[in-house]
Parts: C-alpha cells; sequence; structure tokens
C-alpha cells in the first residue's frame, strides 16, 4: 500500500502500538510505528486476528490510543516471526513489545526455557514461559547476555528446544531481581545466570558477604563479590549452599550488603 505525505497530521483514528485495530488509519499508524516517515511511502500490511487490548503510546510525533478487545488487526511486521536479535534495545535493559494472537505457530524457533537464545523468536517464548496466553497481549523483553547451555521444555503447549552456548540471551522477568531461590539447578549444586548491564541500581535485597540468603538478588551478589562490574554486566556461576547461622554485612564495589541471623537456604558465586 502506498501513503502519501502529510498523513502525521491525520491521526484521530489510531488505536493501538505496534498492533492496531484495522479500523485505526493505516498511514498515520504506519507513521507512528517507524515503518514510514511524514514523506510517505510504499508499507507492507499484515492481518492479524483478535486483540484482548490496544495500547497507547506517542511515537514519532503521534500519540496513538487504548482500546479493549477488537475482532481483527493489523501490523507492518510479521510480528509472530520477530527474532530477539531483531528488537532495537538501545542502550536501555528492556522494552516492550506487542504479540498477536495464535504466535504457538512459530513455536520451532524457540531454545530455552526461562532464558532463551536471542534468535528465538520472541511471542512463541513469551507463551511458554507463561507471560501471554495464546491470544497475545504486550510483553517486557529483557535483554542479557548468552547463556553456554539453554535446556529445553515443554510449557503451556510449546516444546522448546535444548542448545549449546549463545551470545546473547533475552528473558521476560528482569535479571536484575533474580533471586537465587528462583532459579532451577535442574538437581545440579550449581548453574549459570547472566546479569545484564544496568544492575548496579538494583540492590536492595543482599544479605550476606561471600555467602547470602538464597533470597538475595543474583546480580547485586555478584557485583558485591567483585564477579562482575554492573555496568557491563556478564555470567556468573551460582552455587547453592545450605543453611547459615549469621550473614554479615559489608560494602564492597559500592554495593552495600546487609546483616540477617539465621536462614535455612543461601547461594555464593563462583570463586568465592
Amino acid at each position: 500500500m502506498y501513503c502519501p505525505s502529510g498523513c502525521q497530521n491525520i491521526t484521530e483514528r489510531l488505536w493501538g502500538t505496534g498492533i492496531y485495530t484495522d479500523g485505526s488509519y493505516i498511514c498515520a499508524a504506519a507513521i507512528h510505528d517507524g515503518a514510514i516517515t511524514d514523506f510517505g511511502g510504499v508499507v507492507t500490511l499484515y492481518r492479524g486476528g483478535a486483540m484482548a487490548a490496544f495500547f497507547s503510546s506517542t511515537q514519532n510525533g503521534i500519540t496513538s490510543k487504548s482500546y479493549s478487545w477488537w475482532y481483527a488487526s493489523v501490523s507492518f511486521i510479521d510480528l509472530c516471526g520477530q527474532q530477539g536479535d531483531q528488537l532495537q534495545f538501545s542502550d536501555e535493559i528492556s522494552r516492550s513489545f506487542t504479540c498477536p494472537s495464535n504466535c504457538q505457530e512459530s513455536s520451532s524457533n524457540v531454545w530455552g526455557t526461562g532464558i532463551y537464545t536471542k534468535n528465538s523468536h520472541v511471542c512463541a517464548a513469551a507463551i511458554h514461559s507463561g507471560s501471554i496466553p495464546v491470544s497475545g497481549g504486550q510483553i517486557t523483553v529483557y535483554n542479557t547476555v548468552g547463556l553456554p547451555s539453554y535446556l529445553g521444555s515443554e510449557q503451556n503447549g510449546i516444546i522448546s528446544q535444548t542448545y549449546g552456548s549463545w551470545r546473547d540471551s533475552f528473558s521476560f522477568d528482569n535479571p536484575c531481581t533474580r533471586q537465587a531461590d528462583h532459579l532451577d539447578f535442574n538437581g545440579f549444586n550449581s548453574t549459570f545466570f547472566p546479569c545484564p548491564p544496568g544492575c548496579q541500581n538494583t540492590t536492595s535485597r543482599l544479605w550476606g558477604t561471600d555467602i547470602y540468603t538464597d533470597d538475595s538478588y543474583i546480580c547485586a551478589a555478584a557485583m558485591h563479590s567483585s564477579q562482575i562490574i554492573g555496568s557491563k554486566g556478564g555470567l556468573v556461576q551460582v552455587r547453592k549452599r545450605g543453611p547459615q547461622n549469621i550473614f554479615t554485612s559489608s560494602v564492597r564495589e559500592g554495593v552495600t550488603s546487609k546483616t540477617y541471623g539465621a536462614w535455612p537456604s543461601s547461594f555464593s558465586l563462583l570463586g568465592n
């Protein structure tokens, strides 16, 4: 479809972000989405099914409106086919993304569980993780570093695959706030966890020195124990430990941990 120039001021019918109601003005939606500028151009339109909600935002000088359920939708890219490495994060740790309905059909390209290779299809991975139903919805995608291996599983009607080392990952939970008691060690005493850049401001849950309560933030502990630099992130190895009678406080690498008494489970980072 061809959009002429000058559509930026004709925006009164525009509902959604990334995915729009099929009653929206196509050219206004295309500018809002970044598919074209106000100079106009040719756009490719993808038709989608019903969506439970359409989300408002201001992008490229245009403000869209929110809307509830609508029976048909449109987008300007194949959203079900979007891989994590096709998303633009700039310098941000995360970005929002809207998935249409029925993306389970793209599930052949999903590797991992909870944390996925960055070339996995985002929306199928979101269904697999339980972040959205098959009817779609808005998600937050977190950009993080790669793992030495990814474990496949069957969840929510989608089978993800096992894979070896990959350079980058994404998840739908903020890695900076992941606690050790949220990890699945799969029967082993240790597991790897990717800490993204930017966790230096997320350190409020941290008890101990070298050995930490298992409800402490993993990446805060990794910075405190000098395993990573907060602004750069990195891959850490988390080791399970048993009960401790006392967890002592200290200030290290600009991170302050707190004192706590007896706690039934704990962890340390490789090297501690």
